[in-house]
């Protein structure tokens, strides 16, 4: 299943200034969602899912941290709002290395981020193409540029959507 924003995302009545509907809302919205369907129990519900979420997640592997902070506080932290119904028995972040992202994000911390908290493997190239097709070499170039070894390249170049895709 691929997880992508929808064109109208939340809030975005507040974004329409700047493109920040487009860089920032649908972004946000994906990661909303993504956060969602861990915390509901997705995994628990369908444990052999392969979820893929676009635009990198749209930052969850960065905030990832905080859900499990807000996980792991339980009943203790109950003035922050309620963890019902927990459905989940293990911490958001050990969901979150079950999900694949696609690179699409112009950013390599970011994509470096997302190596270091859910692995390479979990990677698949992206860019936005053919929409916006001048981003396809710049989505080359990050991939690239990353301090990986070649057998991690190829598999986000790649390795990871033909076993996906089972091709």
């Amino acid at each position: 299943m691929f997880v992508h924003p929808p064109s109208v995302g939340f809030g975005e009545e507040r974004m329409g200034d700047y493109r920040l509907a487009s860089s920032v809302g649908r972004p946000f919205d994906n990661c909303l969602a993504l956060a969602r369907l861990i915390v509901r129990g997705i995994f628990e519900d369908f444990p052999t899912l392969k979820l893929v979420g676009s635009h990198l997640g749209g930052g969850i592997c960065e905030i990832i941290g905080r859900m499990d902070y807000a996980y792991e506080l339980g009943d203790e932290a109950f003035f922050l709002g309620s963890y019902e119904p927990m459905r989940i028995t293990r911490k958001p972040s050990d969901y979150l290395k079950m999900i694949y992202f696609d690179t699409v994000s112009y950013h390599a911390p970011a994509v470096e981020c997302a190596i270091k908290t859910i692995g390479a493997d979990r990677l698949l190239f992206g860019t936005d193409s053919p929409m916006l097709l001048a981003l396809k070499q710049q989505g080359l170039d990050l991939i690239q540029a990353l301090d990986l070894d070649q057998a991690s390249k190829r598999k986000i170049l790649g390795g990871t959507a033909k076993m996906l895709l089972k091709v």
